[in-house]
């Protein structure tokens, strides 16, 4: 299923007493604590539950979600900016900055760049054939 079609469905989050059923368009971000991980909704709503980043990762990977980081998974659709400016992160449509790890960079990057830039004439998608320049030396 790809992730443009099944944009609109929601997944079951468990809670204390019983289910929350997110839509995965309202995911922005999934941080990781302990144990414990937090569905960043929008900035005024936040759900944590007693499941580990895996298992976020499991149920939303299949919806265009990618780790950025050791705690943290991120939903593309609402990526804004790549920056490197004071340590590498990705700045969200809702302004939530989220680290990323040298260890997830190159995955990370591969994705965006096939996600939002045209392929080349060779058929390879690259900032430069926008006049893009990564600012990690990678471009």
């Amino acid at each position: 299923m790809s992730p443009e079609l099944s944009f609109h469905k929601r997944i079951a989050v468990p809670q204390q007493f019983g289910w929350v059923f997110l839509k995965v368009q309202e995911i922005l971000a999934v941080e990781a604590a302990r144990s414990y991980c937090t569905f960043h909704c929008n900035p005024e709503r936040r759900l944590t539950v007693s499941r580990s980043l895996s298992w976020a990762e499991e149920q939303l990977l299949v919806f265009g979600f990618i780790r950025s980081h050791r705690s943290w998974l991120v939903n593309l659709h609402y990526v804004e900016e790549y920056s490197r400016k004071e340590g590498m992160h990705l700045r969200l449509s809702s302004g939530l900055q989220i680290p990323v790890s040298g260890l997830h960079r190159e995955a990370l990057l591969r994705q965006l760049t096939e996600a939002y830039l045209p392929l080349s004439e060779n058929g390879k998608t690259s900032p430069e054939s926008q006049g893009a320049h990564w600012e990690d030396g990678t471009g």
